[in-house]
């Protein structure tokens, strides 16, 4: 069972990311109630988090920035094998996601970085220490 949920933002002009934005609110709703969970004990997730996507734009605030320097390098090399990243539908988007998390990066003192949102309805975090 997941403990972090990490999916697309509602604001996309692609409908699967819109639809797979709306499943995976409700599932986290619905699994957190025991009376619509088949009697299992209720999951609820620690945190949901919308990862930065040029197709999910419309209201999205890139709030927390994650550095992924010490993965970069892999993740590039595993989008390299799927046709769409390396621009097979006109987009390219290893380069743009590169360039962007480069951006990132460079805001954080770091090589690279992946933007996160939280949910709108969570206007509070808690801590056992003040993360650094």
């Amino acid at each position: 069972k997941p403990t972090v949920v990490l999916t697309h933002w509602k604001g996309s002009m692609h409908r699967d990311h819109t639809a797979t934005s709306k499943i995976v609110e409700d599932a986290l709703f619905y699994s957190s109630i025991r009376s619509l969970n088949g009697g299992n004990p209720p999951h609820y997730v620690r945190a949901l988090y919308y990862a930065e996507n040029w197709e999910d734009e419309v209201g999205y605030r890139p709030e927390i920035l994650v550095d992924v320097s010490e993965s970069f390098e892999l993740w590039r090399r595993a989008m390299a094998n799927y046709a769409f990243a390396g621009g097979a539908t006109g987009f390219n988007y290893i380069e743009y996601y590169s360039c962007l998390m480069r951006l990132h990066g460079l805001r954080i003192g770091k090589a690279y970085a992946a933007a996160l949102m939280r949910p709108e309805y969570v206007t509070h975090m808690a801590f056992d220490e003040i993360p650094l």
